[in-house]
């Protein structure tokens, strides 16, 4: 998904202080993934709603939903045994 030419894992790169960007510069981190969720239709936050009155969405956070319903970020950390001397 797309917004204003910025993918999704850019947009949350930078908004989270450039986290990713971090990660994929450690030399003992590896394994990066990230997965973005679609947005969800209207009609499944319609149907939330009705399944959990009186209490309802705020407009903003509905709006957020329909863009995105969450990511996904996870990664390995490279560790060995070794000399404290091997690590910089």
């Amino acid at each position: 998904m797309e917004s204003q030419g910025q993918s999704i894992r850019d947009i949350f790169d930078n908004i989270s202080l450039s986290v990713i960007s971090f990660l994929e510069d450690q030399k003992r981190v590896a394994d990066i993934y990230f997965a973005e969720r679609l947005g969800v239709p209207e009609s499944a936050l319609t149907v939330w709603e009705e399944q959990h009155s009186p209490f309802s969405l705020p407009e903003d956070y509905k709006a957020f939903l329909q863009i995105s319903d969450g990511l996904l970020l996870t990664w390995k950390i490279v560790y060995h045994l070794g000399s404290v001397a091997d690590f910089d």
